[in-house]
């Protein structure tokens, strides 16, 4: 069990987290942000709790304010920025790979679609369950420094605490996720598997058909589908995730504009200047400005 590696952030900075290994990462009473901290992709769930005081930042240049008694849930492929805490700011966060999210909510179909989707990242935790989450921390770090290398059952007994902690979770999601059954169904398998091919590719095709000819159904089931899960057609998540992709190209990278639109499947600058005038009713150019700025898009 590795205790010592570092997560490296984008200004060169790195955290030490309390265990890490291929799978899950621990930070635990975690206080201490580099005040360097521009953006970075996730490549994997991230659960923050905050405990005391409150923190600022951006998720897909949203502007995204977490207090005490909330957890912010972030998702491979999403985009934090300019995280920004105050004086009293404590919490417990979690970076959990997408292998053992399957593993510990395979069948749960409330977690399936809470962890796509991303209208509200937040869930609020009740004031007398804190502790509660925070003992999982501990017991987790408990369980890796007592742990030796050949036991058979540790990944077992790890993977048992760490769903344990995700039940409380869906818990606490409360009403906010629809959910009339707790069995895994055929949609909701083929949802995810959009989801995960949209968010695996950098240039990402803007055709329904592309997406649906390689999960070997329809553009008009595919679509039915995510709209019967999600209220979004496929189109409009196709849309949505390139538009994120966009902005935050223009906010973060100094690429000129005719790179961004070339990087991310433009080959067109006119179709590039009116996808994006479709979407914010402005140009990329002052697009890019309002972003860089703050101003709301």
């Amino acid at each position: 069990m590795d205790r010592q590696r570092q997560v490296i952030m984008p200004d060169g900075s790195a955290l030490t987290p309390d265990y890490r290994d291929d799978n899950i990462t621990i930070f635990s009473n975690f206080s201490c942000i580099p005040p360097v901290f521009e953006s970075v992709r996730l490549d994997s769930f991230a659960l923050l709790l905050c405990v005391d005081g409150s923190m600022q930042l951006e998720i897909n240049c949203r502007r995204q304010p977490v207090a005490k008694g909330e957890c912010l849930i972030g998702q491979p492929g999403d985009v934090i920025a300019n995280c920004k805490t105050d004086n009293n700011f404590n919490g417990e966060f979690f970076l959990l790979s997408p292998q053992i999210i399957e593993e510990c909510i395979a069948g749960n179909e409330r977690w399936s679609r809470a962890f796509r989707l991303k209208d509200n990242p937040l869930v609020t935790i009740p004031h007398d369950k804190l502790d509660i989450y925070r003992l999982y921390s501990r017991i987790l770090l408990a369980k890796t420094s007592t742990t030796g290398t050949h036991d058979p059952y540790a990944r077992r007994s790890m993977i048992s605490i760490v769903r344990a902690a995700l039940f409380d979770l869906t818990a606490d999601m409360g009403d906010n996720i629809d959910c009339p059954s707790t069995v895994l169904r055929q949609p909701d398998i083929l949802f995810r598997r959009f989801i995960d091919l949209l968010k695996s590719r950098r240039v990402k095709p803007r055709l329904v058909g592309w997406y649906a000819s390689r999960l070997c159904v329809t553009p008009k089931y595919l679509s039915a589908v995510c709209k019967s899960i999600c209220g979004h057609t496929a189109y409009d998540l196709i849309r949505t995730t390139i538009l994120e992709e966009i902005c935050h190209s223009l906010k973060y990278s100094n690429r000129s504009i005719k790179e961004v639109a070339v990087e991310l499947g433009f080959s067109n600058m006119s179709f590039f200047g009116k996808f994006v005038k479709a979407a914010y009713g402005i140009s990329p150019k002052q697009l890019r400005a309002n972003l860089r700025d703050e101003t709301p898009v």
